[in-house]
């Protein structure tokens, strides 16, 4: 019996600052949801379609201190 190799499945979200993880964004702004709705959008879709078959990484991307 082989063992497949875990297949690795990244979800990136950009922000433009740490409390764009928790808050709902300003009126106007490009985004649409917080940037935990949009996570738990991202695994609640890839569950039902992948059925954990591949582990997830999540990658928060924050702007540059200067």
């Amino acid at each position: 019996m082989s063992m497949s190799k875990e297949q690795l499945r990244e979800i990136t979200i950009h922000l433009n600052g740490i409390q764009d993880l928790f808050a709902d964004p300003e009126p106007g702004s490009d985004r649409y949801v917080s940037g935990m709705d949009y996570l738990y959008r991202e695994i609640n879709t890839y569950s039902l379609r992948e059925r954990f078959r591949e582990k997830l990484k999540v990658r928060i991307e924050l702007p540059r201190e200067n």
